[in-house]
């Protein structure tokens, strides 16, 4: 992503946003259960989120990506400074990938029924794809935050797609 990209652009916005929520998150709420979110935490969906960019990084030197395969790491989920850390570093990293290089996604949406298949796609298209799964997220601990509460803390626009920005300000 080296060139100037409202994908780049987009993705470090909505990154500030969900920063500026978890910062200013009491500690304890991280991690706490909620009847919202059928007992599922707000850092579960934080490490969701995570997974997905991880799955983005071998990217940059190989042509295959696989979102199925990702990587479980509990700690995002449990420790929100960890996850914090990590986003700013993925980030980083994900800002000096090239936009429009080709890449394939691997997926087998129904394990030992219908075959893996690869599908092409590009960095940039996987990242825009990644920007509204963070949003997608994003409403979900909006919901939770407002259910227990914290809607103070919750910045504006926080979870709106910016499509739904645009048309509100019509």
């Amino acid at each position: 992503m080296n060139q100037s990209s409202s994908v780049k652009t987009g993705i470090i916005q909505i990154h500030s946003q969900l920063k500026t929520f978890l910062l200013a998150l009491p500690s304890d709420t991280y991690a706490q259960p909620l009847d919202l979110l059928h007992q599922n935490t707000i850092g579960k969906h934080c490490r969701h989120i995570l997974e997905g960019l991880e799955a983005l990084l071998p990217a940059k030197e190989h042509q295959e990506i696989n979102y199925e395969n990702r990587k479980r790491q509990l700690v995002y989920e449990i420790d929100e400074r960890a996850f914090l850390q990590r986003m700013d570093e993925l980030i980083d990293t994900l800002a000096s990938y090239d936009l429009h290089r080709i890449i394939h996604v691997t997926h087998e949406p129904f394990p030992g029924q219908i075959a893996q298949e690869q599908l092409h796609t590009s960095i940039g298209r996987e990242l825009l794809y990644n920007m509204e799964h963070m949003i997608h997220h994003m409403a979900i601990i909006r919901l939770a935050a407002t259910s227990i509460g914290l809607d103070s803390l919750v910045p504006e626009n926080f979870g709106l797609a910016f499509s739904t920005v645009q048309h509100q300000q019509k």
